[in-house]
């Protein structure tokens, strides 16, 4: 730690060195977390805004006459960028601010990437109402970004009760899911807000008389998976950390994460629906309980693509879990676009399929 110190500070020393030093830790951390937003965000763009789809103009169009479709998107890109906000007020340590070097250079690296970050939401509004509107809106999403990004919520804690062991392990699995993976949950919240937001704009845009029943069913479809996938390992790894309890049995042990995950799956599936009903101007019931179910399906299935996961010869394997929900989300759009809500029957059965193997009995 000193000698990186040390060395640090000789390279600040050398002129013009100081803002490339900036750059590289603000980059990198900004580029890890922005990396997988950039991703989810092109897979939901070429859905929605590919072949026949949405022009960007109709979305912009929304958002800027409807208050609500228009609030919706603002905090739902919010929600989607800011845990890189956050990685870059935290990239650097507390030391290095210490070293001799201008102090408005941090905050000119800080603002020039925070606004390359946004090259998704600006592309999106200067394709759909110019350049100027564009830098407009890049503008106010960066500075967003950077302030909620900065703020530290005070969470107050208190001791868990919980009256059965499975109650006692979904518990610990959910907790280790909001102190691992944070910025992963933040992410599933985003790519649900995303996808209900884009599922009411398909609506409102062809005048659908069911409220975009089937849109908001293939978006939840789309978004819990995507959500899910960063969710599996510490669940995983959470219940291999439980097994040293006394009197819990393997069925147990599926049933646990099969409840951490399905609730999430079915809070994401909520949200989907709610995002979808803002932008919409209407709630349809079916839609709500029928992205709630195929959530649930998938959090449940997402248990046997963790399992299948940790059995790889050489430890945890994240591809395994890409894979098995990339096809339940084929499997689960197919289903209930040509069956509507029975389709939600379909992944829930074929959730209870997969788990039954896994909640058997080992042999010794």
């Amino acid at each position: 730690m000193v000698r990186a110190m040390i060395a640090t500070a000789a390279r600040a020393a050398r002129p013009g060195a100081w803002p490339g030093i900036w750059l590289r830790l603000v980059g990198a951390a900004a580029a890890r977390r922005a990396v997988p937003v950039w991703a989810g965000v092109a897979i939901a763009a070429g859905v929605v805004f590919g072949g026949t789809g949405m022009q960007a103009h109709d979305a912009t169009r929304i958002a800027r006459g409807e208050p609500a479709a228009g609030a919706a998107m603002a905090a739902m890109w919010l929600v989607l960028t800011a845990p890189i906000g956050a990685a870059m007020r935290t990239a650097a340590p507390g030391w290095l601010r210490a070293l001799p070097g201008s102090r408005a250079t941090p905050w000119i690296v800080i603002a020039a990437i925070a606004l390359a970050v946004q090259w998704p939401w600006a592309l999106l509004w200067i394709a759909g109402e110019g350049p100027i509107v564009g830098a407009i809106a890049t503008t106010a999403a960066a500075i967003a970004m950077v302030v909620v990004g900065g703020i530290r919520w005070p969470m107050r804690t208190r001791a868990p009760r919980w009256r059965t062991a499975v109650g006692a392990l979904a518990g610990v699995h959910v907790r280790a899911i909001v102190r691992r993976r944070g910025a992963a949950l933040v992410r599933a919240l985003a790519w649900a807000m995303l996808a209900g937001a884009m599922a009411g704009m398909i609506a409102v845009s062809n005048d659908l008389d069911d409220g975009g029943l089937a849109a908001t069913l293939v978006a939840a479809a789309l978004a819990v998976p995507l959500g899910l996938a960063g969710l599996v390992a510490p669940v995983v790894e959470s219940d291999l950390a439980a097994r040293w309890i006394a009197g819990v049995g393997r069925a147990q042990q599926i049933a646990a994460q099969a409840v951490a995950l399905a609730a999430i799956g079915a809070a994401l599936g909520l949200i989907v629906a709610a995002a979808g009903a803002l932008v919409a101007g209407a709630v349809v019931v079916d839609g709500v309980l029928g992205a709630a179910a195929v959530g649930a399906g998938l959090g449940a299935i997402a248990v046997r693509a963790g399992a299948w996961a940790a059995a790889a010869p050489s430890g945890f394997d994240g591809t395994r879990v890409v894979v098995m929900l990339v096809g339940a989300t084929v499997m689960t759009a197919m289903a209930v676009g040509a069956i509507g809500l029975s389709g939600a029957l379909v992944v829930g059965a074929s959730a209870v399929g997969m788990m039954g193997g896994l909640a058997a009995p080992r042999p010794r």
